[in-house]
């Protein structure tokens, strides 16, 4: 296993990651189990993957749960990353979508990032994050009036300088958005953003500014969430399966121009090795999702 420092910390976190969104169970990954999670997590480790990368919404706080009990006792061993901005029956933020029953919030501010942290601190076990991401950036104008840029970077500085969290990072956010943080004094030490062979636009515009700022990039759901593995054969049936507001997350429409792709791919890429990008050791794409 390849390990590398995150941004300008020294945090030594593994190339890989866990991907820990599964694990929360609920609609979006029904026929999880705790004990095969905790165990896969463990096995994880001794292959020499450290780091686990989880969110309040994987599973209405079930994800960091799970979590939670499968580095208790061994806290020191993990690099845990975890995400604000999302929260559910609080009735507080704009409205997102309901799930398994609850209403989802967004909220930026600085008590709501605030008690993200504590919220997610509790249901870890534990009394820091490694690295806390805000989970989405405030996209639509009239919402900043509410939640400004720098309450949001206030917050996630008072729980770095509180040594609740030791490194913070952003999710899917637009060069815009990372340049608004660093003008309000956030000290950004990572992004993350999907990037697959399907999915390349972070190398024009995302890459290049972590590389301005010395910023890590990690990437999530490299292999299209196992499609692009060779595992799932274009002749497996697979249940739709939707995300809450109707977008669809796996099924044969979406699965099809991937399995087409696979195929083009496979003869050219066999006994190919793989390198890290352009841009040097800080930008390995490094999420993968093993359970």
């Amino acid at each position: 296993m390849e390990y590398m420092k995150i941004g300008h910390t020294d945090i030594n976190a593994s190339a890989i990651t866990f991907g820990a969104m599964p694990i929360g169970g609920g609609t979006w990954w029904s026929g999880s189990d705790d004990k095969v999670s905790i165990d896969t997590i463990h096995r994880a480790y001794d292959l020499g993957i450290n780091t686990i990368d989880t969110a309040p919404i994987y599973g209405l706080g079930h994800s960091e749960e799970v979590v939670g009990k499968a580095i208790a006792g061994q806290r020191d061993k993990y690099v845990i990353s975890t995400k604000a901005t999302f929260d559910w029956d609080t009735g507080e933020g704009r409205f997102w979508h309901e799930v398994d029953g609850h209403k989802v919030y967004v909220a930026h501010g600085y008590k709501d990032i605030i008690k993200d942290c504590e919220n997610s601190l509790k249901r870890l076990g534990t009394d820091y994050i490694d690295i806390y991401y805000t989970h989405n950036p405030v996209r639509d104008p009239a919402w900043l009036e509410k939640y400004p840029v720098e309450d949001t970077v206030r917050a996630l500085m008072d729980l770095k300088k509180a040594g609740k969290i030791r490194c913070i990072g952003s999710s899917n956010v637009d060069p815009e958005h990372i340049e608004a943080y660093m003008a309000c004094g956030c000290e950004i030490d990572i992004i993350q953003r999907k990037y697959t062979i399907l999915a390349r636009g972070v190398e024009e515009n995302i890459l290049p500014i972590c590389e301005k700022y010395g910023m890590t990039f990690h990437a999530y759901a490299p292999i299209e969430r196992g499609l692009l593995t060779g595992t799932v054969t274009k002749d497996r049936v697979v249940p739709p399966r939707r995300r809450p507001g109707g977008s669809g997350l796996v099924g044969p429409r979406q699965a099809a121009p991937r399995h087409r792709l696979r195929g083009r791919l496979e003869g050219h890429l066999r006994g190919v090795p793989l390198h890290p990008d352009r841009l040097g050791h800080r930008l390995h794409p490094s999420q993968q999702t093993l359970c």
